[in-house]
């Protein structure tokens, strides 16, 4: 494989600096090394009217443009980071969070509110086990009894059903994490 010589602008050295980072004195090399590795992306017409070619390289998001004849640099710059890589979900990150917040909030919400049901529940069972303990007639006792028996239904439901949001709310949050990491 022939190496090509490639003569590098003054303008280019000073971008190199500038938006790379580079020492100057470290440019020219730092340039010619990227040329060995970049990829033809095309040709596009100058100011001038002559043409320009485009040299992407992939490794340091770099795009480099030469003269028509590929061997002289005119400029460097950063490319926009318009391609997302494979499972490279980092600018994500402060959306899920904000997701993550909001599902706590939400979910937190439903579980108070069910929570104050329930409260009343055991309020209802506390009642009616004031009156079972008052009740003289069998009947009456009976009858409390079954409702009691009830009410425990309701509590053991609704006591569930909290179990079952804050399961949903932690895999929720969980499936958010996995995205996020």
């Amino acid at each position: 494989m022939m190496s090509i010589e490639y003569k590098i602008t003054r303008h280019a050295i000073e971008r190199t600096a500038e938006r790379l980072g580079i020492e100057a004195s470290q440019a020219e090399s730092h340039i010619k090394q990227l040329m060995q590795t970049a990829h033809l992306q095309g040709i596009t017409a100058n100011k001038d009217g002559g043409t320009n070619r485009i040299y992407d390289h992939h490794a340091s998001n770099t795009r480099i443009i030469t003269c028509s004849d590929g061997e002289t640099v005119i400029t460097l710059y950063r490319m926009p980071e318009r391609d997302i890589k494979a499972n490279d979900f980092r600018f994500l990150k402060g959306a899920l969070t904000r997701e993550i917040r909001k599902l706590r909030r939400e979910y937190t919400s439903k579980i108070r509110q069910t929570e104050r049901q329930l409260a009343k529940e055991y309020a209802k069972l506390s009642e009616q086990l004031s009156n079972y303990a008052n009740a003289r007639n069998p009947n009456t006792r009976e009858l409390i009894g079954e409702r009691m028996a009830n009410t425990e239904r309701i509590i053991s439901g609704t006591r569930q059903a909290i179990e079952r949001m804050k399961d949903e709310m932690q895999a929720r949050i969980k499936a958010i994490e996995v995205i996020s990491e």
